[in-house]
C-alpha cells in the first residue's frame, strides 16, 4: 500500500552523470567497431594481433596543434580515445579521423572525455600540419588533442603504450613504422588502456 504522503524517490545527478557518460563512452567504442568493419577490407596484413600484456598511457610531454606543451598529468582521471595519423596518409587515416570527429560530436559536453590523436610520423607531422588537418576536421581543441614531439619521444610512447612495431617497416614508402595504426583505444581514468 502506497502513502500519500510518501515522497518519489529521486536518483542523484551525479548517477544519471555516470550512466550517461557511461552510455556515451560504450557508444563512440560501438561507433568505432562498426567503422572499423569496412577498414578491416582494406587491409591486406594478417589476422590481428591482440597485446602482449597489459598496457598503460605512459608519461609525456608533447606538443599539440597549438604549440602548446601537454604533458600526461593532464589528462589523468579522464576517459580517453586515442587515434594514430599521419598527415600524408590516404584513406585509413581519413576514415579513422572521421570516426573520431564523430565521436567528438557525441562526447562534446562530457568533461570526462578527451580524443587524443597522436601522429605516427613527428618528422612531416608539425603543430602547424596538425593545426591545419584539424582545423579541416572541424576540432575543437578543448575536446580533441592531436599531439606531436620529437621522434626519439613519440615512438616509445606508441610502442610501449599502444601498438607494436612494424618488423618490415622502412621497406615501403611511408613513414608508418607500427601495426594497425586504423585501431583507436580506450584509456580509463587511471591509465589503463
Amino acid at each position: 500500500m502506497i502513502s500519500r504522503n510518501s515522497q518519489p524517490k529521486t536518483v542523484p545527478q551525479s548517477a544519471i552523470s555516470d550512466a550517461r557518460l557511461f552510455l556515451i563512452v560504450v557508444g563512440a567504442c560501438l561507433l568505432a567497431v562498426v567503422g572499423f568493419s569496412g577498414l578491416l577490407r582494406l587491409r591486406k596484413s594478417g589476422p590481428s594481433q591482440l597485446p602482449d600484456r597489459p598496457r598503460v598511457f605512459g608519461d609525456f610531454l608533447l606538443t599539440d596543434s597549438q604549440g602548446r606543451s601537454v604533458a600526461r598529468g593532464e589528462l589523468n582521471g579522464k576517459y580517453c580515445v586515442v587515434s594514430f595519423v599521419f598527415t600524408s596518409c590516404g584513406a585509413t587515416c581519413r576514415l579513422v579521423s572521421g570516426q573520431m570527429a564523430a565521436l567528438q560530436r557525441l562526447v562534446k559536453d562530457q568533461p570526462d572525455v578527451r580524443l587524443v590523436s597522436l601522429t605516427v610520423d613527428p618528422v612531416t607531422d608539425t603543430p602547424e600540419v596538425l593545426a591545419k588537418f584539424s582545423h579541416d576536421l572541424g576540432v575543437v581543441p578543448e575536446v580533441w588533442t592531436f599531439l606531436t614531439g620529437p621522434k626519439s619521444e613519440i615512438t616509445p610512447l606508441i610502442e610501449s603504450s599502444f601498438l607494436p612495431k612494424d618488423p618490415s617497416a622502412g621497406a615501403t614508402n611511408t613513414p608508418v613504422e607500427f601495426l594497425y595504426i586504423e585501431r583507436i583505444a580506450l584509456v580509463d581514468p587511471r591509465g589503463n588502456v
